[in-house]
């Protein structure tokens, strides 16, 4: 973003897909600022996307070379393919949800480390968010959190409830064919609203 105003649309179209050698954005103060429906980005080095009113993420790689980190200012992220192998994706939707894009099983998140905030919900009851990670940190404001990892799963963090109410809240987290290990020596791992619930389903 070579005007340096965050916030202000850089790219507005209906899809966009960007392609580098290098890296996509600078950093927070440097992200391409967009106002999309559907993201496509490849790199060889971080991708940092500021999106304005949500998109689709449909395929986002950054060839195991740099994080991946999208924030929405206002409205959903759709996740339909989000790769960092060995690197960290962050996704952040400050008005809207994190939900699966896709409505498959298909992973929708690649990574070693997702890092997921959202005002709303992360993932639905009936369509988790579909991950391939090693560690999760994730935070809803309000709204479920609801991920279904294909391995072992280490649960750094999962706060949901600050503006909850009775029945929204809840954290399901489900590990397809491995184990869901609670810690990384933090003293509070899973936090709920009192009224809601937490599921933890090993493969």
């Amino acid at each position: 973003d070579a005007n340096g105003a965050a916030g202000v649309a850089v790219i507005t179209t209906a899809t966009v897909d960007l392609s580098a050698g290098g890296t996509i954005g600078q950093g927070v103060n440097g992200a391409i600022d967009t106002a999309v429906d559907t993201l496509n980005a490849t790199s060889n080095g971080d991708i940092d996307v500021l999106e304005s009113d949500g998109a689709t993420l449909g395929v986002l790689d950054s060839s195991s070379a740099g994080d991946i980190t999208v924030v929405s200012t206002s409205g959903d992220l759709l996740v339909q393919s989000v790769t960092a192998l060995s690197q960290t994706v962050t996704l952040n939707t400050v008005n809207g949800r994190i939900l699966d894009g896709d409505g498959a099983t298909d992973v929708d998140i690649a990574s070693d480390v997702a890092v997921l905030q959202s005002s709303a919900g992360i993932g639905a009851t009936g369509d988790a968010l579909d991950t391939d990670i090693t560690t999760l940190q994730a935070t809803a404001t309000a709204g479920n959190v609801v991920i279904t990892e294909q391995n072992d799963l280490v649960v750094e963090s999962v706060v949901t409830g600050a503006g909850a109410t009775a029945g929204d809240g809840n954290v399901t987290l489900r590990s397809e064919t491995g184990d869901i290990i609670l810690g990384n020596g933090a003293s509070t791992n899973v936090i709920v609203a009192d009224q809601d619930t937490v599921r933890l389903e090993a493969g």
